[in-house]
């Protein structure tokens, strides 16, 4: 059974579990380079990027991950079609949505007409790990997008931010379950994982392929149970002959929290929270209860639809080469 995840580029830069595991459960990963539906034609775009040092930077950063962009477990489009039409819907919304009025007043400097300053605030922003919600929150929105589009499952990150905590209130809690993943490695040993555990990898992705669709999974506790203990009894194949030069192998155990999102959710939790801080517009976006929705300014009918998401959080990880876990937080 095939589970195709789509990851922020945020995490693939900076190697997050959110990635991490995303890179080793999932089938096919889908991701899309900073920069993808910016206003500007390709040679314009090309010429920015290549004027900037941090886009430079970006690219560069992505090379540990090549190997597996090689073997098509990561990819930025299907069938030819990536993110560049949702980015530019979502940017639409946020211009033209009055409801987003609050929004806009952060997002504003992602809206300058100057291409080539662009798009180093936002090679920048990514390289730190997408600190800035003027650029983060429109990635994500546009990713949400393209995953709803393509029936997609989105990885995240455990919810840190106010912003983050009122999208997870935004959705509706499928399942959850704790297994290990590679928390610190490099695309070779992601790749020797995907194929020393492929008949356990084969199962828990049946499971999760049910809660993509919204459907239950009776069978993902004892997927991953089988799956945790092919993991444990290949760990000191994974973990051995480390060359100084690469990146030290660390396992560790995440859970995964399955849930069923709006396709806007991004959006909707950034825009209540961005109107908490700017109580003086009055604006409050999808109502007062968590997941209602709100009526679009301009019809879209991706608008309406829904995603699974996964959120990824480290419960516990190796104390070193021995692969032995040590409780986190």
């Amino acid at each position: 059974m095939e589970v195709r995840l789509a990851v922020l580029p945020h995490h693939l830069t900076t190697r997050e579990p959110a990635a991490m595991a995303t890179l080793l459960l999932a089938t096919r990963v889908y991701t899309f380079m900073p920069g993808v539906g910016v206003p500007g034609s390709g040679r314009e775009i090309a010429r920015a990027a290549k004027g900037s040092a941090s886009y430079r930077r970006l690219v560069e950063s992505w090379g540990w991950s090549l190997p597996l962009w090689n073997q098509g477990v990561v990819a930025s489009a299907i069938d030819g079609d990536d993110a560049a039409s949702d980015a530019r819907a979502v940017w639409e919304r946020l211009e033209r949505d009055e409801r987003f009025a609050a929004l806009r007043l952060f997002l504003r400097p992602a809206m300058a007409d100057d291409l080539p300053a662009y798009l180093e605030k936002l090679a920048s922003d990514v390289l730190k790990g997408g600190p800035d919600p003027a650029y983060s929150v429109p990635m994500a929105a546009a990713l949400d997008r393209f995953a709803t589009r393509h029936g997609l499952g989105v990885s995240r990150a455990e919810a840190v931010s106010v912003a983050q905590r009122a999208e997870e209130a935004l959705g509706e809690t499928l399942a959850s379950v704790v297994v290990p993943v590679l928390l610190q490695s490099d695309a070779r040993r992601i790749s020797l994982a995907r194929e020393r555990l492929a008949p356990e990898l084969s199962a828990v992705r049946g499971a999760v392929a049910s809660l993509i669709e919204g459907r239950a999974s009776p069978g993902l506790r004892s997927a991953a149970a089988a799956y945790t203990a092919a993991f444990e009894a290949s760990l000191p194949e994974l973990t051995a002959d480390q060359r100084e030069d690469e990146a030290r192998v660390v396992a560790g155990a995440v859970r995964l929290s399955f849930g069923r999102y709006p396709s806007d959710a991004a959006l909707v939790s950034s825009a209540n929270a961005a109107s908490r801080l700017t109580p003086g517009l009055g604006l409050r976006v999808g109502g007062d209860k968590a997941g209602e929705p709100g009526v679009p300014a301009v019809y879209d009918p991706v608008a309406a639809g829904r995603f699974t998401g996964m959120t990824v959080r480290v419960v516990a990880r190796s104390a070193g080469r021995s692969g032995a876990l040590r409780a986190g937080r």
